[in-house]
């Protein structure tokens, strides 16, 4: 009698346990679907009600990374790193929250918000994670330290990338990685703009731009020259002075954002160059 009432207590757990299991993954049945066709809200709409309805932390969290996977594909950045911080990290395995933490640095790398992004990676580097997620956390590492124009500390990943995946590089080719992009100086391209207008654009390589500004800054204070010599004080001030002062400030200002787009540009040059080369070393393995 005592072995027959036992079989059946296993027999009971076990199938609770098979019921659970499938429990999870029909679950995301649905809502899977509508990520696999494209319809990406829609999907995250189900993850949050899956979210709502479940009493599982398991499936919670999972419904959360899930959905956050739905506004990156819909470049939500924002939305899906905030989604992440919803993630119960005090109930997830290793390996689950290696995969919250990386994909929390990547969106928030893809909303440009970099320093958070080194902060998370620099927290992972604490924690033991299995190769692959290694790999991706360096690589994105040493786009975020370049984006950040944190060239000695990007040199170093970079090399520590090299070592851990045993990639052998030309010397050439290393030297060009390495390399730190030319770069222009931001206030001197605004200082110079300040002092002959239109030379900060022309620095920045916007040659039309700058002999544009230079023209009319140099026709304006000419006007407010002549109307002060004639005494058409009033016309010299509103007509004159006041439009060569909005073009001397605002184009020291337009200088310096001219600057900051050609760095930004030259910056995702050189993060292309070094993305694309990683990515073929990935291929090649």
């Amino acid at each position: 009698m005592k072995s027959i009432v036992r079989f059946c207590l296993i027999s009971i757990f076990l199938c609770n346990v098979f019921y659970v299991k499938a429990q999870r993954i029909n679950v995301f049945s649905y809502p899977d679907s509508l990520y696999k066709s494209g319809n990406f809200m829609l999907a995250a709409a189900e993850y949050e009600r899956i979210f709502f309805i479940s009493a599982d932390v398991n499936i919670k969290n999972t419904a959360l990374l899930k959905k956050s996977y739905c506004y990156k594909q819909d470049q939500q950045f924002d939305v899906a790193a905030n989604t992440l911080k919803r993630i119960d990290f005090n109930k997830t395995t290793d390996s689950i929250y290696t995969i919250v933490a990386y994909e929390y640095a990547l969106n928030s790398f893809l909303n440009e918000d970099y320093n958070e992004t080194l902060l998370q990676l620099n927290d992972l580097d604490n924690k033991v994670i299995d190769s692959v997620y290694e790999s991706k956390c360096l690589m994105l590492k040493i786009l975020t330290l370049n984006e950040l124009q944190k060239w000695k500390e990007a040199t170093i990943t970079l090399n520590n990338y090299f070592k851990i995946n045993h990639i052998k590089v030309d010397s050439l080719v290393k030297s060009e990685l390495l390399k730190k992009p030319k770069l222009k100086n931001e206030k001197l391209a605004k200082n110079m703009s300040y002092i002959i207008p239109g030379s900060g654009q022309i620095y920045t390589g916007h040659w039309g731009r700058g002999f544009s500004s230079l023209l009319l800054s140099g026709a304006f204070a000419t006007y407010t020259y002549i109307s002060f010599v004639n005494g058409f004080y009033l016309s010299g001030v509103f007509s004159g002075f006041s439009p060569f002062r909005m073009f001397w400030s605002g184009g020291a200002n337009y200088a310096e954002y001219l600057a900051k787009q050609k760095n930004k540009e030259r910056i995702s040059q050189h993060n292309k160059k070094v993305k694309n080369f990683i990515l073929k070393t990935i291929d090649l393995k």
